[in-house]
């Protein structure tokens, strides 16, 4: 039974308080989800005895209808917060038909008036070990803090005394919203669900579908200051240009306000500007442009040419009065390089560069406070942190095992809305001739697998790449699908390691890797001996490596100062070519060479398509490897434009999102009919290979869980 005036739970290096939802280990402060904390507490109250999954959901997620997956991935997250026994084993047990159980005693602290009528009658105060450990760990992390803060100034400094006074409300439950924002007033919330807009009243709950007869599709969106308009993208992905538009909070028609679009945007406090990002692929420049409202006057501000570009998929900010503006600037193809603030007024910048971070997704100011907020990863976790702009030091806002992206935050600075994010993938296998039937071969849940790419050896072992690990950093695994014996092939060396492609005699695994400083292409053994940098252009970005049938060549897409081509290199004489002219394309996210080698396959980048047919917003081009200049072009639709040649080279497959889970579609070269291969409800394809033999394909398999989170109390 739980202690029926506090609900302190004390079990292992951990402390729960079930009434705020608590959890501690040791002295550090780790926020959980509301249903992560119910499900401790329902653990906990039973504690010694199994809980059945039935059990779970009538507790927990009582009249609401979940996957068994949501239960599997809170638990995954309970583990990782309370880490483990001193055997090392989770302190969370799990056996078939049985269900789940805290492996470890679990001891309650006393009530206040338990204590205070035990000491009257004693004559004295009682002091129990749990509480001399729990006040000497304090005593010890606030002298570790101390000593960090006076001779390590350049470190983070970890503080939860402001987690303490947050409040975390989860505002929608069905994981699958993108691109909230939050009213200036912190009343209203807006949101996409499937290909539909939604506002919800935060202070009744309220929510109201947002019906705009002229736009078919939408994507990242503000509020007007006055919360009566909202300003919205037309489009979702920022790889191709989307107009701004303008719509009543109430519907109607949406009036066009700027063209031509490839970022988020922000309005300045007095809505005279709006701010936002161009992207010139044929010249490898991102320019950020600042429009007057009032005049129509754009004036360019801010250009970064290759290898620094601007992060498209976030938006720039601008400062509480007006004056100055904050941007993400990334190196082509390898994350976060720094932050740039300019100061409108003097055509000033200045840069801010932080090498704890591995990326940084948002960033943007904190009203009244001479602060940024930015949301960044460390580690394997998307984190909120603080950044002090008087002496650039850093500290957190959230430390937990969540995801947390794409801040909004209200005029006042009180109120917060961000992204909860679940993302995870695994490798499936299906049979060419019967795509129902299909094989799971890893089962990670908080792991990338495949993500980044996958690839076979001639013996039918898998190579696939992973963010498996507390670093998050993307590594190169084998595996053995036959009895799933796995290694990991890369350790410690740069942050990204992707799109591996195997020598056709399955002697080396090529793929692209920024552990000399710049994206090249590796080399390594089938056993991950060896490392071999193969390329080193001068002030060049190299990625997405394929190799020819005969072995003999390596075929790549370089960017460089204003260009970007497909290169190929000889791996026998030490000499490359380019393949394709810079005015004419702009290859770019992937390149795909056909199985018998005579076909290329790329995404070209380019501002020209402006379909409204949601099928047709990707351009694939096609060229042959011995006669580069025949071409062909396709319009795909799909979340990520990749396309998997079968193993016939005749026809490529690629992936379309539906409004109940993704679809891989077919298409000929030589015809213009798609083929669907099969539909994947409520789940995402992230990458697809073929076997050799065309017996089986491979494909990287999960789902993105996104929800709207409000942090109120916030300063």
């Amino acid at each position: 039974m739980s202690n029926a005036v506090n609900d302190l739970y004390e079990f292992a290096d951990c402390r729960f308080d079930g009434k705020k939802g608590k959890l501690w280990r040791n002295s550090e402060l780790i926020l959980l989800s509301p249903k992560a904390s119910e499900l401790l507490k329902l653990l906990l109250e039973k504690s010694g005895e199994f809980v059945t999954k039935e059990e779970i959901f009538e507790n927990v997620w009582k009249d609401t209808f979940v996957e068994d997956g949501v239960l599997t991935q809170n638990i995954y997250t309970l583990r990782k917060a309370l880490g483990k026994n001193g055997d090392g084993e989770p302190l969370i047990e799990n056996k078939t038909r049985l269900g789940y159980r805290i492996t470890v005693p679990v001891f309650l602290q006393e009530s206040n008036k338990a204590k205070s009528e035990e000491s009257e009658k004693a004559g004295k105060f009682t002091f129990s070990l749990s509480h001399f450990l729990i006040f000497f760990s304090i005593i010890i992390a606030l002298a570790l803090a101390f000593f960090a803060y006076r001779y390590f100034s350049t470190e983070t400094i970890v503080t939860t005394s402001r987690l303490e006074k947050i409040r975390i409300q989860k505002i929608t439950d069905t994981a699958d919203i993108l691109f909230p924002t939050l009213s200036a007033d912190g009343n209203l919330a807006a949101y996409k669900r499937g290909e539909s807009v939604f506002i919800k009243d935060l202070t009744s709950n309220a929510e109201t579908k947002l019906d705009v007869p002229n736009v078919k599709r939408f994507g990242f969106m503000q509020f007007s200051a006055d919360g009566k308009f909202l300003y919205l993208r037309n489009r979702a992905s920022y790889q191709i240009p989307s107009d701004i538009l303008k719509v009543s909070r109430f519907g109607g028609e949406a009036v066009k306000i700027i063209e031509n679009v490839w970022s988020g945007f922000s309005l300045s406090p007095d809505e005279k500007q709006i701010v936002f990002a161009r992207a010139f692929p044929n010249e490898n420049r991102h320019v950020l442009t600042i429009k007057n409202l009032e005049t129509g006057a754009e004036d360019n501000i801010l250009t970064a040419n290759s290898p620094e570009e601007i992060r498209l998929r976030s938006y720039p900010a601008f400062s509480p009065d007006g004056a100055k503006i904050v941007i993400i600037i990334e190196r082509q193809n390898q994350g976060f390089d720094k932050i740039v603030i300019y100061d409108l007024k003097t055509k000033q910048t200045e840069n801010l560069t932080f090498n704890n971070f591995n990326q940084v997704e948002q960033v943007l100011w904190l009203p009244n406070k001479n602060s940024l907020l930015i949301s960044a990863r460390e580690s394997k976790f998307y984190q909120l942190w603080e950044i002090s702009l008087s002496d650039k030091k850093t500290s957190r806002v959230t430390n937990d095992l969540n995801i947390w992206l794409s801040p909004t935050i209200s005029a006042d600075g009180r109120k917060l809305l961000t992204t909860q994010n679940n993302f995870f993938t695994n490798l499936w296998t299906l049979e060419s001739e019967n795509v129902n039937a299909e094989k799971q071969i890893t089962l990670g849940i908080s792991n990338r697998d495949g993500f980044y790419g996958i690839d076979y050896f001639p013996n039918g072992e898998i190579v696939y790449t992973s963010n498996e690990g507390e670093s998050g950093d993307g590594n190169i695994w084998r595996i053995n699908p036959a009895n799933g014996e796995r290694r990991q092939l890369t350790d410690k060396a740069g942050k990204r390691n992707e799109n591996p492609a195997v020598s056709p005699d399955g002697k080396f695994i090529y793929f692209a890797a920024n552990r000399s400083g710049k994206l090249a292409i590796w080399q390594i053994e089938a056993d991950g001996k060896t490392p071999k940098q193969i390329t080193s252009g001068e002030n060049s970005n190299d990625a997405f490596p394929n190799i020819s049938p005969d072995g003999a060549w390596l075929y790549f897409i370089r960017k460089s100062g204003k260009t970007s081509a497909v290169i190929r290199k000889s791996l026998t004489e030490n000499r490359e070519e380019q393949l394709t002219e810079s005015e004419k394309f702009a290859p770019t996210n992937f390149l795909t060479l056909s199985p018998d080698g005579k076909y290329l396959g790329f995404q070209n980048l380019t501002e020209k398509i402006q379909s409204d047919n949601p099928q047709q917003v990707h351009q694939v081009a096609v060229i042959e490897t011995e006669n580069p200049q025949n071409v062909k072009t396709f319009n795909i639709g799909g979340r990520i434009p990749y396309v998997f040649w079968t193993a016939d080279s005749l026809s490529f497959d690629f992936v379309v999102p539906t409004n109940d889970g993704d679809e891989i579609r077919r298409q000929s070269l030589a015809e213009e009919k798609l083929q669907v291969l099969r539909k994947f409800p409520k789940e995402e394809i992230y990458f697809i290979t073929h076997s050799p033999d065309g017996k089986t394909f491979l494909i990287a398999r999960g789902r993105q869980q996104n929800d709207a989170v409000l942090l109120t109390n916030f300063e």
